[in-house]
This record gives C-alpha cells, structure tokens and sequence, in this order.
C-alpha cells in the first residue's frame, strides 16, 4: 500500500515528532510511503489542487 504523508515543512521534521515515528513504523510494515511538503502543491486556475 503506499501511504501519502503531507508535511507542512519538510526540513524542520525532526526524527522524535510523531509523523516520523509513524511513518517509520509504517515502512517497518512493507508499505511504500510519499513524503510530502505543502510547498509541493499550489492552486491553479480551475481551483483544484495540484502537484
């Protein structure tokens, strides 16, 4: 399964937070994990969400 994590900022997650520790555990697990940054996504003309 892969899993999308969405991460306010990135560069500031630290390893004790609990979105690594999750996700750690979840790729512990097998699954595939997309990390995320919200400066990753941006509003576009027909107002939908995109990458």
């Amino acid at each position: 399964m892969t899993i999308t994590f969405l991460i306010n900022q990135t560069h500031k997650e630290e390893h004790s937070s609990t979105t690594s520790i999750i996700v750690f555990e979840v790729l512990k697990r097998g699954h595939i994990i997309w990390y995320i940054g919200m400066v990753d996504f941006f509003l576009n003309r027909r107002a939908t969400t995109s990458k």
